[in-house]
């Protein structure tokens, strides 16, 4: 091959990827988030953002306020807008299945995040999601009791009502506790996390609990208050903060999605376990470290 020839393949290469290279930024990506006025919802925007600016996708967000309604309207924007990927977190999953049924009849990809739809819709309307696997999270709680629980192996487990991973991570827990025979589960208490009253939970006439595990920060600093109020601060409050680093694990899914290649059903992004110890907040997992307040133990050591 004579060099003339080498150097025009090689130019029509060149030419090809920057022209792919042109696609990929021209992607139009629509966000639709639950509610970003929530601190929660705060860091899991900066997230996606900033991966989509590193990546140079375009994106376009809408914040449905907590509203189910209005989180139809904005999904009916973004296909308007023409996304080539909606990422949609939702405020109510199952609710939100006519428009997931919208989006895909007009073949635009979907993926969700943070709150899944519920198991027993899931083959009519398989779509990517990322966010929290609560059954690793219970597994994860389990195994760092077992080697640290310093006697302790009376436990009741608090659940949120409202939540559709909270089974999931129940039988996490369980199912790793269960070959210690020492361990025992007394009780797994179902709560409104909304400003329940954690008296009786924490402290159940059937029961003398000294570690509890609690499905979410909300219902964990209310039991903490609970015992609190009870003088018994012995009790050790386990739970699992969510994570909120969505970017990278969203748009490995966008990337893949665009390439016309299968995406994973579900792609974890991993939290931290945080144990209060009646005096101190410690952060067990993936990092290690003491702190005074579940504020700076969120800012300082989880989210470092």
């Amino acid at each position: 091959m004579s060099f003339p020839t080498i150097l025009r393949a090689f130019v029509l290469v060149w030419i090809a990827l920057g022209a792919g290279a042109a696609i990929a930024r021209d992607k139009q990506i629509g966000l639709c988030l639950a509610n970003s006025d929530s601190p929660y919802g705060q860091a899991v925007y900066s997230s996606v953002k900033d991966e989509a600016t590193r990546l140079n996708f375009k994106l376009s967000t809408s914040d449905a306020q907590s509203s189910a309604a209005k989180q139809l309207t904005d999904v009916e924007s973004l296909i308007s807008q023409g996304s080539d990927v909606i990422i949609l977190e939702p405020v109510d999953a199952d609710a939100l299945l006519p428009a997931i049924d919208k989006v895909q009849a007009e073949g635009i990809p979907v993926i969700l995040i943070q709150r899944n739809i519920d198991v027993a819709n899931r083959p009519a309307h398989l779509v990517p999601f990322v966010g929290p696997d609560p059954t690793n999270d219970g597994k994860r709680a389990a195994e760092w009791l077992s080697k640290n629980a310093e006697g302790r192996t009376n436990t009741i487990v608090l659940l949120d009502s409202n939540d559709d991973g909270k089974q999931s991570l129940k039988e996490g827990f369980k199912t790793s506790l269960s070959s210690i025979p020492a361990f025992k589960i007394l009780d797994s208490i179902e709560i409104n996390s909304a400003g329940a009253d954690m008296s009786g939970a924490v402290s159940p006439a059937s029961s003398d609990p000294e570690v509890i595990f609690a499905q979410s920060r909300d219902i964990a600093m209310g039991a903490i208050q609970a015992l609190g109020s009870r003088g018994r601060s012995s009790v050790w409050v386990m739970f699992n903060d969510e994570g909120t680093d969505y970017g990278p694990k969203v748009f490995e899914v966008v990337s893949k999605l665009l390439a016309g290649q299968p995406a994973p059903e579900i792609s974890a992004v991993d939290g931290h376990l945080v144990i209060f110890d009646g005096e101190h907040f410690q952060c067990a997992a993936p990092t290690e470290c003491t702190c005074k307040s579940d504020n700076t133990c969120n800012k300082n050591c989880c989210n470092p």
